[in-house]
């Protein structure tokens, strides 16, 4: 469409629209950039600012098809490029975003952001030696990218390649001594004992795996545990659940309380990964969510519950005994809580090389008389796959005296 404003009229719009943007008012500019798309379609600038709006309102289809206008006006721009192949990645579009990426260093070779997200593409493909290869390379230009360092550490330690992980957890260390997680996964390496991980490396590896985590656990993991649960409490339990208030301990995307659902007149679900609930609200299955790491959510609760579970969340705590003293507080007579372990039968819990704890049905048990808890049943269960075997777990129904 030809214009019908000036040029002078053209750029007042123009700047108009850059400073909405700027003030963080994206809709309002999304709507000027369009105008001024119909007027100058073939504008690389207006339809490169209409792309990375429309990004930031997360609208990455859209922003694809504009920063591909953009680039037919200004081929081989390394910063169309690299916003086109975002967007894609972002839309979880992978493979589209690796040929764009690639597409981008063959322009500029040494552009570490477009070798750091092509990484990255690898790295949700499972495509690890790829992944590992690409981070090198960041690392070789910038011996300090953090965020290769640890990504490299974690694409290895995930393929069993601990001295190696164990190197890049090192290197990370050296530059970033409070690195939560690098700590957490290096003394899982080396043995080192620990009661608990750190709260921020749990939020932030869930909140990471949040969009590909569903499909993730059941599709390649083939995990069950919530099934499971559900039928050991159906088998176990005389009690009449049918109308349980009931509460979600760590309760990710969903995954439990959808199995749990028909039971309860009410589901409360609380995880410390606030993108793991997000996903969990739109199932619409919780009467309501909370953002908080577990201890904190029972020792400030003013509710009582009737059931509880607790599904592949242990794992992330270690130490029991502060939840399950913080849980007897909250829960009505004879109330049922059921939940998972992965086992040991060393002692009473212990930090796998693979960053998460296992207990022994003897911690187990002695626990729960401990904190005034009756053991009903416990059975050995296969929890997940990892790697070509299985996790070899624990499914505890107790009962509160």
């Amino acid at each position: 469409m030809n214009s019908i404003l000036t040029d002078t009229e053209l750029e007042k719009r123009f700047i108009e629209a850059t400073d909405l943007h700027q003030q963080g008012k994206i809709e309002e500019a999304c709507l000027i950039y369009l105008e001024l798309h119909d007027m100058v379609e073939e504008s690389p600038l207006i339809n490169y600012n209409l792309g990375l709006a429309l990004f930031e309102l997360c609208r990455y289809r859209e922003s694809c098809l504009y920063y591909r206008q953009a680039l037919q006006y200004a081929p081989d721009q390394v910063d169309i490029l690299y916003n086109l192949a975002l967007s894609h990645q972002k839309g979880g579009e992978f493979g589209q975003a690796v040929e764009i990426y690639t597409q981008a260093l063959g322009v500029s070779p040494r552009d570490v952001d477009c070798l750091y997200n092509l990484a990255c593409c690898y790295m949700d493909m499972q495509d690890d030696d790829e992944a590992i290869t690409t981070y090198r390379q960041v690392l070789d230009i910038d011996h300090r990218h953090l965020g290769s360092l640890s990504n490299a550490a974690f694409v290895y330690h995930r393929n069993g390649q601990y001295d190696q992980a164990a190197i890049y957890y090192t290197r990370l260390l050296d530059l970033a001594p409070d690195h939560q997680a690098a700590r957490h996964m290096l003394d899982s390496l080396e043995g080192v004992s620990r009661q608990s991980p750190p709260a921020e490396y749990i939020r932030d590896m869930f909140d990471n795996y949040s969009a590909r985590y569903d499909d993730s656990l059941v599709t390649e993991l083939e995990y069950t545990a919530p099934a499971i649960m559900r039928e050991k409490v159906d088998s176990e339990m005389t009690l009449p659940l049918h109308s349980a208030l009931g509460l979600d301990l760590g309760c990710g995307t969903g995954l439990s309380g959808l199995a749990f659902s028909s039971l309860c007149k009410t589901l409360t679900g609380v995880d410390i990964s606030p993108k793991m609930v997000e996903i969990a609200g739109g199932k619409k299955i919780y009467s309501s969510l909370y953002v908080a790491e577990i201890l904190e959510y029972l020792l400030a609760c003013q509710e009582k519950y009737s059931l509880v579970i607790a599904a592949d969340v242990f794992g992330y705590v270690g130490r029991l005994d502060e939840v399950f003293f913080a849980l007897s507080r909250v829960v009505l007579p004879q109330a049922c809580f059921c939940f998972s372990t992965e086992n040991t039968d060393k002692v009473d819990y212990l930090l796998r090389k693979t960053g998460r704890f296992a207990h022994s049905t003897e911690y187990i048990e002695n626990l729960c008389g401990r904190t005034g808890w009756r053991l009903i049943t416990h059975a050995p269960v296969n929890l997940r796959r990892e790697k070509n075997d299985w996790i070899d777990g624990n499914v505890y129904i107790v009962v509160k005296k």
